[in-house]
């Protein structure tokens, strides 16, 4: 009995083995992909290393629709899906892409989720967020050194590409085995043997796609640029010798790992090595690569979105604007340029999305800046140079108008192009008042002002230093107060003055940096409102927004509220209000 209850059981554990193993063996064969999956697979690869976008993200889209087949070719549509928003730099595309390809791999093995965390490691990068880059970078190189005996499957120098990339925000815990010939920072030299590990894994396992490891090589130089980001004064130092050298010779490498139809790699790699040529004064050299660059597409193809993204495109034509300003006048091509920006500039409103970061800043890479350097560049060398100068700080306001005004208003979309006449602020000026335009980041606004009157518009040189700040107002004493405030008045406007003597009144726009609406006379009535540093009888007024203030429509009909009628729960009104009407 006792042997047979042995038999009974042993072949009862036999059946139930047999009868998992039955259950296994389709879910093994969904989990490994079939050769008919492979050649489709290897046809999309392809497609996208001939640059055939919209072929490939159709097919790959036709064959996620379809949800049959194993996880791993599951996982594979959506990886490539991802790659083809990224040569797109659709960025949103790619993120959401790499999410979706997140949930088939936690149902494969966990080489594969080390390798989207990679990936979304990248897209973080990319988007100039260093503390998400991070958290992704070391997730996936956790996992992936967890379970390198699977990393067959993945795309190695991929990982280390990113790790690579993101040492630039990594504290350094390990001493550095890098020697190099240039006294550089510890944490570089790790950095940087990084990036030579990624190029020796990349000739182990030879990258999918040429454009990564153009990325590579681009990413590589860009931190030797870091290097001598603050070397402005000293541009014959030894370190700013190697590394612009070594900076140009990684973007060669990386323009010779590209197809012709990777156009927007093609686009960003050529712009940046022309800015090194700029940087050095190479201004010659530039302008060929520059124009050797835009002049293997055609027009058709550079305006063309499915073909050329314009972040890209306007990048390139913002460093050969740049770079312009310093060459002889050459009219044909300036108007060739203005002709160029003129076209963008639905683009750009188009691209803008106040929710999201981009690679570059929107602003100073917009064609409204851009047209303001090269219709200014125009005014100084052209007959009725005051036209020209004036449709250039048009531009200017334009831009900074309503660039700060749809971050506020996220859904407006405009039926036209905006644009904004500085004649309408000229209209609205009195014989003894004038508008202050300042800008920083501006090479023909270095030191200077503009400045607005009513019969004219022209450049006031001027340092734009300010010795106040907002954070010293309340510990200063009357008299530390008024010595700080009449310096400040000294360095920012005695040279409007001298162009302006009879000026009354100055309306200073949003970007100056000091408490002038502690200067004023009558607006603010604070307790300095009296003091004598001001000029006399000049009063300051500060516009945040030039389109708003000198409008003559108003947007907001101010009797639906009154401040003074505010009232506290128990109390006959505010208790700082008190104060502030007394």
């Amino acid at each position: 009995m006792g042997a047979l209850g042995t038999k009974a059981q042993v072949m009862k554990g036999i059946s139930r083995s047999l009868l998992l193993l039955g259950f296994l063996l389709p879910y093994f064969s969904v989990l490994s992909m079939s050769n008919e999956e492979q050649t489709i697979i290897s046809s999309i690869e392809n497609k996208i290393q001939a640059g055939q976008f919209n072929q490939a993200e159709a097919q790959l889209k036709r064959c996620i629709k379809a949800n049959t087949g194993s996880l791993e070719a599951n996982y594979a549509y959506r990886k490539l899906l991802s790659k083809v928003f990224l040569h797109q730099q659709i960025f949103d595309k790619y993120l959401k892409s790499c999410d979706q390809a997140l949930k088939v791999a936690r149902r494969l093995d966990p080489i594969y989720v080390a390798e989207v965390y990679a990936n979304k490691a990248y897209y973080w990068h990319y988007m100039m967020w260093s503390d998400s880059a991070l958290v992704y970078s070391n997730k996936a190189m956790r996992l992936f050194r967890k379970h390198q005996s699977s990393k067959e499957k993945i795309d190695v120098p991929f990982v280390y590409e990113v790790y690579a990339i993101t040492f630039l925000y990594r504290p350094i815990d390990e001493p550095p085995r890098a020697h190099l010939d240039v006294p550089i920072p510890d944490f570089k030299r790790t950095q940087f043997q990084w990036f030579d590990s990624a190029i020796y894994y990349q000739q182990k396992f030879p990258f999918k796609f040429s454009s990564d490891q153009a990325m590579l090589y681009r990413s590589y130089a860009n931190r030797w640029l870091d290097l001598v980001s603050g070397e402005r004064r000293n541009p014959n130092s030894p370190l700013q010798i190697v590394a612009f050298k070594r900076a140009n010779d990684l973007y060669d490498k990386g323009l010779a790992c590209l197809k012709p139809w990777h156009r927007n790699d093609c686009l960003i790699l050529s712009g940046l090595k022309g800015a090194i040529h700029t940087y050095t004064k190479k201004y010659k050299e530039a302008e060929d690569i520059f124009a050797e660059t835009l002049g293997r597409f055609s027009k058709k193809e550079l305006m063309d979105r499915s073909k050329v993204a314009f972040q890209p495109l306007i990048v390139l034509q913002t460093f050969r604007v740049r770079n312009s300003l310093f060459l002889p006048y050459n009219r044909k091509k300036t108007d060739e340029l203005i002709s160029q920006m003129r076209m963008l500039r639905g683009d750009f409103w188009r691209s803008f999305d106040a929710g999201s970061d981009y690679p570059y800043d929107p602003y100073k890479t917009s064609p409204y800046s851009n047209l303001f350097n090269l219709l200014t560049k125009k005014s100084m060398h052209e007959q009725h140079g005051e036209t020209f100068f004036s449709e250039a700080v048009s531009q200017l306001l334009t831009l900074k108008s309503y660039f700060h005004y749809l971050k506020n208003w996220k859904d407006r979309a405009f039926k036209s192009l905006p644009f904004y006449d500085l004649k309408r602020i000229q209209h609205r000026l009195k014989k003894d008042e004038c508008f202050l335009l300042m800008q920083i980041d501006n090479e023909l606004l270095d030191e200077k002002k503009i400045m607005i009157t009513k019969s004219s518009v022209k450049f006031v040189n001027s340092s734009i230093r300010g010795l106040l700040n907002e954070r010293l107002i309340d510990t200063l004493s009357f008299r530390a107060f008024e010595r700080k405030s009449y310096a400040d008045y000294q360095q920012n406007f005695e040279s409007v003055l001298r162009a302006f003597p009879n000026v009354k009144k100055v309306y200073i726009n949003y970007d100056d940096k000091n408490a002038y609406e502690l200067m004023v006379q009558d607006t603010l009535g604070t307790s300095y409102a009296n003091a004598n540093y001001v000029g006399k009888s000049i009063n300051f007024v500060r516009v945040y927004d030039a389109v708003d203030y000198f409008s003559t429509e108003k947007s907001l009909n101010l009797s639906q509220m009154d401040v003074r009628f505010l009232k506290q729960k128990g109390q006959s009104h505010l208790n700082f209000m008190q104060d502030f009407f007394k």
